[in-house]
């Protein structure tokens, strides 16, 4: 959009994709792949109103179908999961149905090297890292999440309207410390999510927490998607931390956030739980 400035965003699994613009502009529609390259250039509007804008095709992108089942210590299916599969700059991950299995389409511009892993979220758990090539078909197998995280923190935002969960998310292995008991943590799911938090944790004072902002957007089978974010000190945080809980140097806790939303539903709510330790 001439003299407004550029937006970006992901398709989700369906192919589709949503955002926001000015009324009565022409904005310039660009469709990259992964590699930089351009698939789709083309102009659109102005705008009065929402509008589809209908389908875009574009070619010169590799499909690569990757899928497997995630299966627990005993053999059971893990039923609360993902599998995250990595190439290079980009992750993506997968949720689990209720026999353990994930499958999911990659649109790359070549074939590449990727590792998928298993997260358990109920067990905080994860698994060895797979290695595949991306191209056609591929079964990675049975995927066995035995392995206990060494640290992590793990996301949940909820819809409490509708009672139902919008996201779920265990980051682990992650560089988070900003310093000053400050950690930041963003993740890119499924379907075009984004979660960013940024926490201030208070060690000596078991029971506080600042959350010094958040930002979610996910479309969750909206036109529009769902978006809610506070900063500078997010109001209504309320902590149950423990501090160097059986391992000197450890930090424990959950804090639950709710945010306002501007739509038919006012409110959602984000849940952080970590174990993570200190510097």
């Amino acid at each position: 959009m001439e003299g407004i400035g550029t937006r970006y965003g992901y398709i989700d699994s369906n192919g589709n994709f949503s955002g926001k613009m000015p009324k009565n502009e022409i904005i310039t529609i660009t469709i990259s792949d992964y590699c930089g390259n351009v698939l789709f250039t083309g102009d659109y509007g102005p705008f009065t109103d929402d509008t589809d804008i209908g389908t875009i095709t574009v070619a010169g992108i590799t499909e690569s179908v990757i899928s497997g089942r995630l299966i627990n210590c005993t053999g059971g299916a893990v039923t609360n999961g993902y599998a995250f599969i990595e190439t290079g700059n980009f992750g993506f991950n997968s949720n689990v149905n209720d026999l353990g299995e994930f499958e999911t389409a990659l649109f790359l511009c070549e074939s590449v090297d990727a590792t998928v892993k298993g997260y358990d979220l109920d067990e905080f758990l994860t698994s060895d890292p797979v290695s595949v090539t991306t191209g056609g078909s591929i079964d990675v197998g049975d995927i066995e999440v035995c392995e206990d995280i060494v640290q992590f923190i793990k996301i949940t935002v909820d819809d409490p309207a509708n009672e139902t969960v919008l996201f779920e998310w265990l980051y682990s292995g992650f560089n988070g410390a900003t310093g000053n008991d400050n950690y930041f943590f963003g993740s890119e799911g499924q379907d075009s999510t984004f979660i960013n938090v940024n926490l201030e944790l208070v060690p000596d004072e078991t029971g506080i927490v600042n959350v010094v902002s958040a930002d979610y957007f996910g479309l969750n089978g909206t036109p529009n998607g769902i978006f809610a974010s506070c900063n500078g000190g997010c109001n209504g945080a309320t902590a149950d931390i423990t501090i160097n809980d059986s391992v000197e140097g450890r930090v424990k806790g959950t804090t639950e956030l709710t945010l306002s939303v501007d739509g038919p539903d006012p409110e959602i709510v984000i849940l952080v739980e970590w174990d993570i330790t200190e510097d």
